[in-house]
C-alpha cells in the first residue's frame, strides 16, 4: 500500500578538495541512499552502498596518521571516494521520486451511473477510481466506492451526487495513502 513519502532533499555537493567530517559523509550518503530505494533505482543504489563503504575504508586508513602505509592507502582511497559520491551525486538528481501529492480521478463506472437509476433497476451503482502519485505515477492504486442509501437523500440530483462521490474518494485516497494533498482530477 502506497504512503505519502516525500523523497528527502539532495545533499550539498561536496567541494573538491576535501571530504567533509565524518558525520556529514556518513549522512549525505545516507540520503543518497535513501532516495535511491525511494525511486526503486538498484544502481543508484549500489553507487550510493559503495561510495559508503569506501568511505569507511578512507576514514580507517585517515585514523591512523602514524603509520605511513596507511596514510599512503587513505591518499589513494580520498579521489576515489570524492568521484563515487560526484556520480551518486548526479545520477540523485536525476531520480524520478515521489512527491508525496496525490491525484484520483474516475477509472470506471458503473451502468447505470446513479444511485436512483440504479436502484430502480435492482442494481447498485459502482464507481471505480484510480489514484497516483503526481511525482512518481507508479506509485498508485485503484478502489471502488458504491452508492448507498445515503445517495437517497440527494433526490436524483446527479450533481450533487457526483460532488459526494468525489469528495467520498478524495477522502479514501486521504486514508490509503496517508497523505494531505489530494485532489480530484477529470
Amino acid at each position: 500500500m502506497p504512503t505519502a513519502i516525500k523523497a528527502p532533499e539532495l545533499p550539498k555537493k561536496w567541494s573538491s578538495s576535501s571530504i567533509p567530517s565524518e558525520h556529514e559523509a556518513k549522512q549525505s550518503i545516507k540520503i543518497l541512499q535513501a532516495r535511491a530505494k525511494l525511486a526503486g533505482d538498484s544502481q543508484a543504489r549500489k553507487l550510493a552502498d559503495l561510495t559508503l563503504q569506501k568511505l569507511g575504508n578512507f576514514l580507517l586508513f585517515e585514523a591512523k596518521k602514524g603509520d605511513q602505509n596507511k596514510q599512503k592507502q587513505a591518499d589513494e582511497i580520498k579521489p576515489m571516494v570524492m568521484k563515487l559520491f560526484e556520480k551518486a551525486h548526479e545520477l540523485s538528481a536525476r531520480l524520478k521520486l515521489p512527491s508525496g501529492s496525490f491525484v484520483v480521478r474516475v477509472a470506471k463506472q458503473s451502468k447505470p451511473k446513479f444511485y436512483h437509476n440504479a436502484s430502480s433497476a435492482g442494481k447498485k451503482a459502482v464507481w471505480t477510481f484510480r489514484y497516483e502519485d503526481v511525482g512518481l505515477p507508479s506509485v498508485n492504486g485503484t478502489f471502488d466506492i458504491t452508492m448507498d442509501r445515503s445517495y437517497a437523500s440527494l433526490k436524483g440530483d446527479e450533481n450533487k451526487q457526483a460532488k459526494k462521490i468525489g469528495d467520498e474518494a478524495v477522502a479514501e485516497t486521504k486514508k490509503i495513502t496517508k497523505s494531505r494533498d489530494v485532489k480530484l482530477v477529470k
